[in-house]
């Protein structure tokens, strides 16, 4: 099973998009982006919160990412 990272590094990629890009919108440092997606570090509900409110830009994506909010929140 994919971990959260893993699985938005699969929207970031089916949308051509760089890490630098999404680390910009979402107001973090690509490296700091980079341990997210590797599973280095572990995100942050308010990290993935961010991603969610910014990820209407990724039209159906923005699915994926709100179940991973969804999930996190029932924890």
């Amino acid at each position: 099973m994919k971990n959260v990272g893993e699985k938005i590094k699969i929207v970031r990629e089916i949308n051509n998009y760089s890490q630098s890009y999404v680390a910009k919108i979402i107001g973090m440092s690509q490296s700091n982006y980079a341990r997210i997606e590797s599973g280095q570090t572990k995100i942050t509900f308010d990290t993935l919160n961010k991603i969610d409110r910014k990820s209407t830009r990724l039209n159906s994506s923005h699915t994926v990412i709100s179940y991973a909010v969804f999930c996190l929140k029932k924890k």
